[in-house]
């Protein structure tokens, strides 16, 4: 059985060390059965050096995926009749992040405005059907209350993050 980690020493010998420290991660970063026997440690080293580059280089890739995918959703959820989605332009280049991240919270922003207004158009609706009893009337007119704060803070915020 593989022991990771362990030293040279802990093993009966240096076959069953390299067996159990060396070839397991041979095998894991793709190097054949029968290659892995006649390479020395050094190329070996340079084998992990070059997996360990090849899964920083995929895991970059996934986080702009990732980058791109979390814009798409913004601009979706942020579309409204007077405005199309709006898609990030390609390639996304490491300056532009910043912009990026400014972007989709703006979206995100532009969203929940258009939501929180929405609502606040319904309760009005609300609030002329239940006239009639005072304690339904009391109870969304706070509501509106709370709603109109919700949407001063959102343009308080939406006003500090203009974007051209």
């Amino acid at each position: 059985t593989r022991r990771k980690g362990k030293s040279v020493y802990d093993y009966p010998s240096i076959r069953e060390w390299v067996e159990n420290e060396w070839h397991y991660y041979a095998l894991v970063v793709g190097i054949d059965d029968n290659v892995f026997w006649h390479l020395t440690p050094k190329t070996i080293q340079i084998y992990f050096k070059a997996y360990n580059k090849r899964r920083q280089t995929a895991v970059q890739d996934l986080w702009l995926q990732g980058k791109y995918f979390a814009c798409a959703i913004a601009s979706t959820i942020s579309f409204s009749k007077q405005r199309p989605p709006e898609y990030p332009p390609m390639p996304y280049e490491e300056e532009n992040e910043k912009e990026l991240r400014d972007r989709v919270m703006h979206m995100v922003l532009d969203f929940r405005m258009e939501y929180v207004e929405e609502h606040l158009r319904d309760l009005q609706q609300k609030l002329k059907s239940v006239a009639q009893d005072v304690e339904a009337a009391l109870n969304v007119m706070k509501e509106i209350k709370r709603m109109q704060q919700i949407r001063n803070l959102l343009a308080k915020e939406l006003g500090n993050d203009i974007l051209v």
